[in-house]
């Protein structure tokens, strides 16, 4: 699954700001479909698709 809709909207983003508990719910979803793989670039929000695909992946539940 790509990352870059974890990107934190802003100017240079195609999609909007989602919270982290939107990121955690596609993640879940995600993982609950059997999607193991991610790709992130740090050029997808400087770093944030990272933290936040990191933080939904170590969300309980």
């Amino acid at each position: 699954m790509g990352g870059s809709q974890f990107s934190g909207g802003g100017r240079s983003s195609a999609f909007p700001a989602l919270s982290q508990s939107e990121v955690d719910a596609i993640i879940k979803a995600a993982l609950d479909g059997g999607i193991t793989w991610y790709d992130t670039a740090e050029g997808y929000g400087g770093g944030t698709s990272e933290r936040s695909l990191s933080a939904g992946l170590t969300t309980p539940g």
